[in-house]
């Protein structure tokens, strides 16, 4: 199983970040068992929603990855994981959050146990998975952050490039 090939990269010092635009399609019927059996983290596939998300107030990220680099909040479509540990969730709802994926469901409440983007230690790596949907700004600047950029560079042109080292 690739999972199996993954976790021994991520015992030795890996990074492995999972996150897929239209991940929804590509992890459904598997997602539960990816984890599991590669990563021993018994996190489930959640719901499919778009809210507004905010860093749990105690996240604990992992070592090397400024807070500071990540947006506190924003709103993002994603499909969410449900049994995460308290300590492995990164982007939550916000309280009262409601589901606005279809006029006529704002309604419909967003379940608050579950998160948008969480990760696990493993060996002297770690696992994370980002279920943003549409590629997000801010939740690219979550997957950059866990890969060890630590900022951004503005060219004349505008133009943005990640920049790998120490932040200013």
């Amino acid at each position: 199983m690739v999972a199996k090939a993954l976790s021994v990269y991520v015992l030795c010092d890996g990074r492995l970040i999972v996150g897929l635009a239209a991940s929804e399609r590509v992890f459904s019927g598997w997602f539960d068992e990816f984890f599991r059996e590669g990563f021993n983290v018994h996190w489930s596939r959640g719901d499919h929603c778009m809210t507004e998300y905010k860093l749990k107030d105690d996240v604990v990220l992992p070592s090397g990855v400024d807070p500071a680099l990540v947006r506190p909040r924003f709103t993002m479509h994603a499909v969410l994981v449900k049994n995460a540990q308290p300590h492995e969730k990164i982007y939550v709802p916000v309280p009262g959050a409601r589901d606005w994926r279809f006029p006529g469901d704002e309604d419909k409440p967003v379940d608050e146990s579950q998160a948008a983007a969480v990760w696990a230690p493993m060996g002297r790596g770690f696992v994370a998975y980002c279920g943003d949907l549409h590629v997000d700004e801010y939740a690219v600047d979550l997957i950059l952050a866990l890969c060890g950029f630590k900022q951004r560079e503005v060219h004349p042109s505008g133009q943005e490039d990640a920049v790998m080292g120490e932040s200013p």
